[in-house]
């Protein structure tokens, strides 16, 4: 497992009394025994559409995959990008945010990796906020 990259495509959900939304994101992992690391791409769906590139680190258990990590986002909305950025709606089209995580990574098939994960979101960008991310991921070698 050691040193090896996998390309996952992650869908995630958001749901509570202020907003819905949802992730899309397709991501480059790297495994060690003990750590990986991730890079990625994302589409954020909330009331407007955001692009966000996304880094993270993991702990985790080998070859069972318990999980904890956190990462860090920046993305830039897509419509604050196409419209005026000095009107009330768009006062600044981009946003950075963190996020710690847990979750478990499943081999059903030796090259297939199932990740279901929870992810706690801190944004600038008060669309975006705080938030509780669910989600599931798909990874292959």
């Amino acid at each position: 497992m050691a040193g090896r990259w996998d390309t996952v495509f992650e869908v995630g959900y958001a749901q509570d009394e202020i907003r819905r939304a949802t992730h899309t994101t397709i991501t480059f992992e790297r495994f060690d025994r003990h750590w990986s690391q991730r890079i990625g791409a994302s589409i954020v769906h909330t009331d407007d559409v955001y692009g966000a590139l996304d880094a993270g680190i993991r702990m985790q258990v080998p070859n069972f995959g318990p999980y904890i990590g956190a990462g860090i986002f920046f993305g830039r909305n897509f419509e604050c990008a196409l419209t005026d950025l000095d009107s009330e709606q768009c006062e600044d089209g981009t946003t950075i945010g963190l996020y710690p995580e847990v979750g478990i990574n499943v081999w059903p098939i030796k090259n297939i990796r199932l990740s279901m994960y929870a992810r706690y979101y801190y944004a600038l960008e008060k669309d975006l906020g705080e938030y509780t991310m669910i989600g599931i991921a798909l990874g292959f070698k």
